[in-house]
């Protein structure tokens, strides 16, 4: 199985994630699941290589482009069809004041014949907070830094975007589901694509703002459970800049909250299981949004709410899915039918409890 990675080269630490989801796979499941990334096949040592790639015109870059995909396939041979591979590529690139687009579709499907693209995201100030303090681990930082024009949200927003969208097209060009992830999502959650890249995937929807502890932590039980079942896209992996003054990176800040959470999660995945597990209003208009619009797309959708409302049975939701709260386990008893309980997820390890997960703090 080969899962394709893109996602922005510097500011994501996305070597970190992989290795993470590589250490998972080996330590719980006994599996090995072998990284290429693309810049390393590429001979890129050092900053100065990078610059001189960056630097030359398409008919430069191409070239080399079209030699590393050639390497890389050569490498892929060897491994076989049904060894789990990670190939991490640049889509896109910011370079003096440009966004290059790496339009190798093409490349990508007779070198490469992945079975499932994942774009690597973050929030936007961490991304910017690993700019500026250089982590160690990325050589490409030094030959960027420059040449960036990242300084506010914003502009790191819209290379995210260009990533996004030019991987959304890679997908559809070769006929196959693209995902947007959280590189802070658990590491059983690009395994999962790694050893099964048409696995079910639902997007987690309940309130961000308004919940009690006692609320939280039945949500968190409900998605750690719907893990052993299916994919789980969770937006709480993406941690938002709360305390930011009113101005224009919150402005931008909160515009590609609603965009990726509507555009990136419910859109591209199979299905929404929304939580609302308080009986006292206020309840979450951005559930509600994200309800309506998985509507909008045909998605499958699931809701846990104790206050039953006629709109959500006649427009949103099917009866026969709707649940009450303290009813959680006739709701899986109904969603196992449909989407049975991974064996490989039942080993002791191979599910991160939601709530001890995200207060980890962030890795070096």
């Amino acid at each position: 199985m080969r899962v394709l990675v893109t996602g922005m080269i510097v500011g994501l630490d996305s070597r970190t994630m992989l290795k993470r989801t590589v250490n998972y796979a080996k330590k719980v499941h006994g599996k090995d699941i072998e990284i290429i990334h693309f810049f390393d096949e590429a001979g890129f040592n050092t900053p100065n290589d990078v610059r001189q790639f960056l630097s030359r015109f398409d008919y430069v870059m191409e070239p080399i482009r079209e030699a590393t995909y050639a390497k890389i396939a050569i490498k892929l041979e060897k491994l076989g069809k049904k060894k789990p591979v990670i190939i991490r590529v640049p889509a896109t690139i910011e370079w003096d004041d440009v966004n290059i687009k790496f339009k190798d579709h093409k490349r990508i499907k007779k070198y490469i014949k992945p079975d499932v693209i994942v774009t690597l995201i973050d929030a936007e100030w961490k991304v910017r907070y690993r700019l500026e303090t250089e982590y160690p681990n990325n050589p490409l930082i030094p030959a960027l830094k420059d040449r960036l024009r990242l300084h506010n949200f914003e502009e790191i927003l819209d290379w995210m975007n260009e990533e996004v969208s030019l991987s959304e097209d890679w997908a559809e060009y070769l006929g196959i589901k693209h995902y947007v992830m959280s590189r802070d999502q658990p590491p059983e959650s690009l395994y999962k694509l790694c050893v099964n890249p048409s696995i079910p995937s639902f997007y987690a929807s309940y309130p961000m703002t308004h919940a009690s502890k006692k609320d939280r932590q039945l949500i968190n039980e409900v998605i750690d459970r719907l893990k052993k079942h299916v994919l789980i896209i969770d937006p709480q992996a993406i941690e938002l800049g709360a305390r930011l003054t009113p101005g224009p990176d919150k402005d931008a800040s909160f515009a590609y909250t609603v965009h990726r959470d509507l555009h990136w999660d419910v859109k591209k995945t199979d299905g929404i299981v929304a939580i609302q597990p308080g009986s006292e209003p206020p309840y979450s208009w951005g559930m509600a949004s994200e309800i309506f619009h998985a509507a909008m797309y045909g998605k499958k959708r699931w809701l846990l709410m104790k206050a039953g409302s006629p709109f959500a049975l006649i427009h949103a939701v099917s009866p026969e899915n709707i649940f009450p709260p303290d009813k959680v386990e006739d709701f899986f008893e109904s969603f196992s039918k449909k989407y049975k309980e991974l064996p490989e997820m039942r080993k002791k390890g191979a599910i991160t409890p939601t709530m001890k997960w995200y207060k980890q703090p962030e890795e070096s």
